[in-house]
């Protein structure tokens, strides 16, 4: 095995070590009304004690086990940096639903090598389970029983278009667009609120992803199981680390491509963008 190889078989055994500490780090399950949070760009853009301690625990395990790659960590801010390896780690993607005990929320690992994503996990913060892909080698989890078939996702799930936006308030530019994607082929809306739980439920079990004004730790694990299961992937690419990301059957990708170019070429991280409260 060669020493890149020999690395992401190192790395793909660490990560399921370190997504299943992030469970007891982030504490139990269901709502959280006495952890400690504070807010960031606004009222509803949260951050817990529970990121920054899983966010700690990772930063000290990667830079313990692979002290020369890059770390870019959504808590620890930081650009991406010119190295060979790079992780990528959100401790909490969907902190507004983790928070208030909703289901859509994840831990997200990624390790990427000269800019491909090689290894991802996630751990899944409601269903307990670890989820895990190397580029190439497929998706396994420790969900007792779990298995996995790929051609599931050409089933009903196909019909499912997740959306997510980089705010957590409803943005205009994005809803305006729906009734376009909705011309091009019969979707089935869904707003999670955790790209990386999105990204794993379009590789489980089908549909499309599209992602505007996101940052690269909240897609770059879920878009590997995404690829993993088959699906297709293109990238936007904004000032780092903002990213566009559209994903699902290559006919639907290139279907709706056009449009989701244009929402990511007129994107910008403005208020003006977000309805105020109380419209419709």
């Amino acid at each position: 095995m060669d020493a890149g190889g020999a690395t992401e078989a190192a790395a793909f055994e660490a990560v399921a070590v370190w997504a299943r500490a992030a469970f007891a780090l982030a504490g139990e399950s269901g709502p959280r009304p006495f952890l400690r949070f504070q807010t960031k760009q606004n009222e509803f853009d949260l951050v817990t004690t529970a990121d920054r301690a899983v966010e700690r625990y990772l930063v000290a395990a990667i830079r313990e086990r692979f002290p020369s790659h890059g770390i870019l960590g959504e808590e620890s801010g930081g650009l991406f940096e010119d190295r060979p390896w790079q992780w990528v780690i959100d401790p909490i993607d969907g902190t507004f639903n983790f928070l208030t005990g909703l289901p859509g929320s994840a831990c997200s690992i990624a390790l990427i090598h000269d800019r491909e994503i090689r290894v991802g996990a996630l751990a899944d913060y409601a269903s307990g389970a670890v989820f895990r892909a190397r580029r190439g080698g497929g998706v396994v989890s420790d969900a007792p029983g779990w298995t996995w078939d790929p051609s599931v996702r050409r089933g009903p799930g196909r019909a499912r278009l997740f959306l997510e936006f980089g705010t957590e308030g409803l943005d205009a530019e994005m809803l305006g667009a729906l009734s376009q994607l909705a011309g091009i082929r019969p979707i089935v809306p869904r707003l999670v609120g955790s790209a990386a739980i999105a990204l794993l439920a379009a590789a489980l079990a089908g549909g499309s992803f599209i992602g505007i004004g996101l940052r690269l730790w909240d897609v770059a694990a879920g878009v590997l199981f995404a690829e993993e299961a088959g699906l297709a992937a293109r990238w936007w690419f904004g000032e780092p680390p903002v990213v566009h990301v559209l994903v699902g059957e290559r006919s639907d990708v290139d279907a709706f491509a056009p449009l989701v170019a244009d929402l990511a070429r007129r994107w910008e991280p403005s208020a003006r963008r977000v309805l105020p409260d109380g419209s419709t």
